[in-house]
């Protein structure tokens, strides 16, 4: 068995993935986030590649080759190809378990899950494409209150220390909120201390034990929770209402994205740059390309 570095083109890849047999479905999410990688200038060089049998055929990587296959031709991206690998090998390939954000840098996973709520609003309250390098300078970006935040209220409770809430009093404090008013409103969220919560915090509570609040529903909650940690509230606030989910999660994603620049940490960091024999890569929507090769392919 011999690995390689080589420069994969998408004839090559459209080559060997006629010697795809027997593997898994092919999951088109997983293709597109390597569009969403390379496009973002994250690929990166790894041992994991693909692999094929003494015959030649493919054990590992068809996800890697269909994203190759459907750049501009004349594109190279290097990967590592392995040759001659036991056949035998095919059933415990990728069956770890995945890494985690905060496993790949040391975060702690409250942490990481807050910074990964702020990338999917910057990323369009989408989750897909959310890769590790991605998501790491939103957790740069929020760590500083994140951490102002639990050293003065560590204790959990359901819901009220989800991601959402955590992040909408990050959010206002980055705003320049009042920070003392906002962390004692999360306390009192916390440890159910209904005597001292703010009127929008107890229009909170009163929609909670009604079932009208979700940790699933992650943009609905982190919204009213933004507007319960309002430290400029001066009237009686007797129910919080969304009427523009959309809107409001649209003005979130403006600030994020303006304050973040401010900082060294910048959304989307250019890890590494794809390397194209044409300037036509920049030109090509790669992910409208690969739905609309499958579009034709069903047709």
């Amino acid at each position: 068995m011999k690995t390689e570095l080589m420069l994969v083109t998408p004839e090559m890849a459209r080559a060997w993935l006629k010697n795809n047999e027997g593997n898994r479905l092919l999951r088109n999410s997983a293709v597109l986030e390597f569009v969403e990688i390379w496009n973002r200038g994250e690929w990166k060089v790894t041992h994991q590649g693909v692999a094929f049998s003494k015959s030649m055929r493919l054990l590992d990587g068809q996800h890697r080759l269909s994203f190759i296959a459907a750049l501009p031709d004349g594109t190279q991206v290097p990967l590592n190809v392995t040759f001659d690998a036991d056949e035998e090998s095919f059933p415990v390939i990728d069956v770890g378990i995945k890494r985690t954000t905060a496993d790949a840098y040391g975060k702690s996973a409250g942490l990481a899950s807050v910074g990964r709520l702020f990338a999917k609003i910057h990323n369009s309250s989408q989750t897909f494409g959310l890769t590790n390098q991605y998501v790491l300078p939103f957790i740069q970006w929020c760590e500083p209150e994140y951490e102002s935040l639990l050293t003065f209220c560590p204790t959990s409770a359901r819901l009220w220390s989800s991601a959402a809430v955590r992040a909408a009093a990050i959010y206002q404090m980055k705003r320049g909120h009042d920070a003392d008013f906002v962390k004692l409103a999360y306390h009192s969220l916390v440890h159910s201390d209904f005597e001292s919560m703010p009127h929008a915090c107890r229009a909170m509570v009163q929609q909670q034990m009604s079932g009208r609040l979700s940790a699933q529903k992650s943009s609905d909650l982190f919204i009213r929770s933004v507007r319960a940690f309002d430290s400029e509230q001066t009237f009686r606030v007797n129910r919080i209402l969304v009427k523009d989910l959309g809107a409001s999660i649209a003005e979130a994603r403006e600030f994020i994205a303006r304050d973040m620049k401010k900082g060294p940490a910048v959304a989307g960091p250019k890890v590494a740059k794809p390397e194209a024999k044409s300037s036509a890569l920049k030109q090509t929507n790669l992910r409208s390309k690969y739905l609309a090769a499958l579009d034709s392919r069903a047709a």
